[in-house]
């Protein structure tokens, strides 16, 4: 018998947005927390003539905060290499496969792939997948490289639990973050998304939880957690759809549970869309519950009022720790809600408008954002790194 648990899962909706995956994550905070690492096989394909093929292992390093090592494959590789199986680990930093989701709450991931990382048409033009040729017939003729993949998922389940290694290269964390999302049902707009937002975050000693959508909060939740990130009210009806169905919002529990952490000491980001975002900042359908924020800014004056802002580019405004090192902020195209805010420090502004201040509130304090675009990265380019960072050490310095 395995000497731990093994969880095997099977991610539906991937061609359509890795969905399935995100919302694994979103849903089981508590299985992360306690795992070594995710190994996801994917694809094996036959490449055309003249192209070598390796089984790969991908992952998404630290590099950019310092640390480069590819753990949990070079692992992978070793205990492969006992077996005589040759593989490549390869360290890319964007999206990837369904894997790419447990990197913002920093699980050790690998998708191990049958690919040339080298050929920039690889997978989907030069490996005969998703095409006419992709058949049995293709596939025999690499059984033997499918048997090795076998061979390391195999080995990754029976030897890891039994080493128990040291795979991740954060720290043990001291802290906790948590992203409420009761109220947002695009998945997308949701911690996995947020890359390496979530990365920073665990860079500075926090574990990274979520509240799912459909769970409402409560100050139980809230208890033992030094940064919470409310995410926006967002469901899929929208004008071209029947608005009467259903309608989330905030429950007045809810509020509650979020003014009394406040109240007691802790941080809060207040975060808003003026459309339904997907990974790497891509808006789709306008979100007409972007006033439901309202609900939890009234409690410290703080009023979002339409829009959206047209632009992309927000100028630090601030000699404040949270915009340090920072003189422009990116954001989802003209996505940002503007909004008014009482006393308190404006961080950023861009159209004549605030799109994030940093407000006290008793003890605690709430960083108000215009766009939730803030946390994510438009193209795979990680234009606010220097800003999440600032939220991370901030939040952990408080």
């Amino acid at each position: 018998m395995p000497p731990i648990d093994i969880h095997l899962v099977w991610f539906g909706s991937h061609e359509r947005g890795i969905y399935g995956s995100a919302n694994f994550v979103t849903t089981h905070s508590d299985l992360i927390d306690r795992s070594l690492a995710m190994l996801q096989m994917d694809c094996l394909g036959r490449p055309v003539d003249e192209i070598d093929d390796f089984v790969t292992l991908e992952t998404w390093t630290y590099g950019r905060f310092g640390d480069n090592r590819m753990t949990w494959p070079n692992y992978l590789e070793a205990a492969a290499t006992t077996r005589g199986i040759a593989t490549l680990p390869i360290s890319f930093y964007g999206l990837v496969s369904d894997n790419t989701n447990f990197n913002a709450v920093d699980l050790p991931n690998a998708n191990l792939i049958y690919m040339n990382p080298y050929d920039i048409f690889e997978i989907h033009y030069d490996n005969h997948l998703h095409d006419p040729y992709d058949t049995m017939e293709l596939a025999s003729q690499v059984d033997e490289e499918f048997l090795q993949m076998a061979q390391v998922m195999l080995t990754a389940a029976l030897q890891t639990g039994a080493d128990a290694p040291r795979l991740r290269v954060t720290p043990e964390p001291d802290r906790r973050a948590l992203f409420v999302g009761s109220h947002t049902e695009a998945v997308h707009m949701s911690a996995p998304s947020f890359t390496e937002f979530g990365m920073a975050l665990a860079w500075e000693g926090f574990d990274v939880d979520t509240i799912p959508y459909g769970r409402p909060v409560t100050a139980a939740d809230l208890e033992n957690t030094d940064l919470v990130i409310v995410l926006p009210v967002h469901d899929y009806p929208c004008d071209g759809g029947d608005l009467t169905l259903y309608d989330e919002a905030w429950s007045e529990p809810e509020i509650e549970a979020l003014e009394g952490y406040v109240a007691d000491g802790g941080m809060l980001v207040l975060t808003n869309s003026a459309h339904r975002l997907k990974y790497l900042n891509y808006a789709y359908e306008d979100n007409e519950d972007w006033a439901d924020a309202n609900a939890v800014g009234d409690l410290w004056g703080v009023s979002y009022d339409g829009g959206p802002l047209i632009g992309t580019t927000a100028i630090a405004v601030a000699g404040h720790p949270l915009i340090g090192g920072v003189t422009t902020l990116r954001l989802a195209t003209n996505n940002a809600i503007p909004f008014s805010a009482g006393e308190g420090v404006e961080l950023a502004r861009m159209a004549g408008r605030s799109v994030a201040s940093l407000i006290t509130a008793g003890a605690g304090e709430v960083l108000v954002l215009a766009d939730l675009g803030l946390l994510g990265s438009a193209s795979g380019e990680p234009r606010n790194l220097r800003f999440w960072q600032n939220i991370a050490a901030y939040a952990r310095g408080r």
